[in-house]
């Protein structure tokens, strides 16, 4: 074989296009999905779509959480720190109050709030809720705030909100809220996997 023994070759760079600043995405949430849902509760099993989905696309199943597995959320750019704030779940369920992200329980048709501790890394969040809140069986939810106090990317990269509606734009920051229910289930043997340890180059 002929050749140089010399391979080039590039990278991809998350954080533009075409030479553009882009918004961070939600590439993992656990428990939940990284966009904004809709037709949610149409089906039976099954959780909604993402907004901007084709109304054909097949929805995801129900959200499960294996109790004392650790809640995950990460990033395709490294994150403002900063903006990695747990906050507190409003009574209506759609929102966060003072932190970009949130889990609650519905009691009696209100919003009670979970408190959560949050471990921010540059690029992914691991969520720690109230010990003894979470329980086998029961119903809960989390919210990412898409506006407002939400996940913020680092200032080199623009300081732009976290992009909840990647099939809409991949050059929009923001969007609405994600709301994911989700069902507490004991733990199994399940592995989990995710590309936190990934570079950003």
């Amino acid at each position: 074989l002929g050749g140089d023994g010399v391979l080039s070759f590039t990278t991809a760079d998350y954080s533009r296009d075409n030479g553009v600043l882009v918004p961070p995405m939600l590439v993992n949430v656990y428990p939940g999905v990284g966009c904004a849902l809709t037709d949610v509760g149409s089906q039976p099993g099954k959780a909604g779509r993402c907004v901007s989905s084709l109304p054909t696309d097949v929805q995801y199943e129900n959200f499960l959480y294996e109790i004392d597995t650790i809640m995950d959320v990460n990033f395709s750019q490294p994150m403002d720190t900063a903006s990695m704030r747990p906050g507190t779940i409003n009574g209506a369920g759609n929102a966060c109050n003072g932190g970009a992200i949130c889990i609650g329980e519905n009691i009696d048709g209100t919003w009670q709030n979970i408190p959560l501790t949050l471990h921010a890394e540059n690029m992914a969040a691991q969520l720690f809720p109230e010990e003894g809140r979470i329980v086998e069986g029961g119903m809960y939810r989390l919210v990412v705030n898409g506006s407002g106090d939400t996940f913020r990317n680092h200032p080199d990269f623009g300081n732009l909100a976290v992009n909840t509606d990647p099939l809409g734009s991949i050059n929009a920051p923001g969007g609405p809220n994600i709301i994911a229910d989700f069902e507490a289930v004991a733990a199994t043997s399940t592995i989990f996997a995710t590309i936190r340890t990934r570079p950003f180059t």
